[in-house]
């Protein structure tokens, strides 16, 4: 049977997909490229890209946070530790700006004194990461979540939940003067356990944060807003109706007008729902998509505000397209590969000048021995969506996971597998791109 000799992070290369117009020219889907050697523990690996197609990896190994840059997604530099935890640390948010400025957040365990951290720490193309981390709270509660954004001018919130005799959500914001505020901020007004925050702010340093909360019977999807020199408005937002199911994770998308929406997927699996933030006001809720066993959802906003949306079950990865509020009538289903073994994981990117998106997924074979393969998928607000591409054939012994994914403005595309071999049940990590 085939096996690799070490697996873990992959980049998966591809290039040729014209210019800002185009997108029907076929991928030259390069093969996989080992970042990490088998049994380096590389975990969770994230992409983001700026406007001049420089990237940075980020990614968990050995109980710390690391990361690399790369101007041309071939030549990388060397692994820098981020952290500066003493037991352990493992990330959980990564942003980066059209200029290449990014904001890293991290999770840190540490055993004297007994106590959990959020920190953060920033990086500028010009002069790296910042000398010091900073603590985003003095508490040392349990703490789950942990999400970031960054606009063009630089600004950065970052957000955060806590657990003590309950749980709340907080953040805490930073602009180049005076830097960071004062102190964190305790967002929610509920006195039950809250999860999984995210955050995005638009070009005018204006933010929307948004959380699941328990309310004794349900997960609630709750936001929040917040505007420079104002600060955040008064009380949370409820984004789930009074007789609407519990939700599952929400997740939030922005364009720089600020227009965007946040979407969340049901806690029983039954379907994908949203609200549209349309100058500063929450739309009606809407359902996007019903089905069984939905478990994932993801969004991305063009620069003329038409929504990219897709969902995952356990078998496919579908999408529909808002263009000017109205909602396309028809689900596109993206992983038409003719497989029919389950899906593994997917993941989605969008270009940051054309609207361009790229969408991948993993299957996993009914015999773990018999591996897995990968797929990907291109959609162009002109042509529609491409044909369905293999990128990686099955592999016997190998269980692919799509961790991130970037796509440049040319059409490049980059994107981060971890690979399992079943021999060993070890991680890998492999980047892949196509050029």
């Amino acid at each position: 049977m085939l096996r690799f000799l070490s697996l873990g992070f992959l980049i998966l290369s591809l290039a040729g997909c014209g210019g800002s117009g185009s997108g029907s020219a076929e991928m030259d889907w390069k093969s996989p490229v080992l970042f990490s050697g088998l049994h380096e523990g590389f975990q969770g690996g994230r992409l983001v890209i700026d406007a001049n197609d420089r990237v940075m990896l980020a990614w968990s190994k050995d109980s710390h946070v690391w990361a690399s840059t790369s101007s041309d997604s071939v030549s990388w530099a060397s692994p820098v530790q981020i952290d500066d935890a003493t037991l352990r640390a493992g990330l959980t948010g990564l942003a980066m700006n059209a200029s290449g400025m990014a904001a890293l957040v991290w999770h840190a365990e540490e055993s004297s004194p007994t106590a959990d951290y959020f920190k953060a720490r920033l990086y500028s193309p010009q002069t790296g990461w910042s000398a010091s981390s900073q603590f985003l709270d003095d508490l040392t509660t349990d703490g789950t979540g942990g999400a970031v954004g960054v606009n063009d001018s630089g600004d950065v919130i970052a957000v955060f939940a806590r657990y003590d005799a309950s749980g709340h959500v907080w953040a805490r914001s930073y602009t180049e003067s005076p830097g960071w505020s004062p102190a964190a901020e305790r967002l929610d007004n509920l006195s039950n356990y809250s999860n999984y925050p995210d955050v995005a702010l638009d070009s005018n340093g204006n933010a929307t944060a948004v959380w699941e909360q328990w309310d004794g019977a349900r997960n609630l999807a709750l936001a929040r807003r917040y505007s420079p020199g104002s600060g955040w408005d008064a009380a949370p937002t409820e984004l789930s109706g009074a007789g609407d199911p519990g939700i599952d994770k929400i997740r939030l998308a922005l364009g720089s007008d600020g227009d965007g929406l946040a979407h969340w997927t049901l806690a029983d699996r039954t379907g994908v729902m949203a609200r549209r933030l349309v100058s500063g006001s929450w739309q009606a809720t809407e359902t996007v998509a019903t089905g069984t066993n939905i478990y994932k959802s993801d969004a991305r906003i063009a620069p003329d505000g038409r929504i990219v949306q897709t969902w995952a079950d356990s078998q496919n990865v579908y999408a529909r397209i808002n263009v000017g509020g109205v909602w396309d009538a028809a689900t596109t289903l993206v992983s038409d590969d003719a497989e029919t073994v389950n899906l593994r994981s997917s993941v989605m990117a969008m270009d940051r000048t054309n609207g361009r998106v790229i969408v991948m997924w993993t299957r996993l074979a009914l015999d773990d021995a018999d591996g897995s393969a990968v797929w990907a998928r291109r959609y162009d607000p002109v042509s529609g969506w491409s044909a369905v591409e293999q990128v990686v054939p099955w592999t016997p012994g190998i269980l692919y996971d799509v961790d991130a994914v970037v796509l440049h403005n040319d059409g490049r595309v980059l994107a981060v597998l971890a690979g399992e071999d079943v021999s060993v049940w070890e991680y890998s990590t492999y980047l892949i791109s196509y050029r």
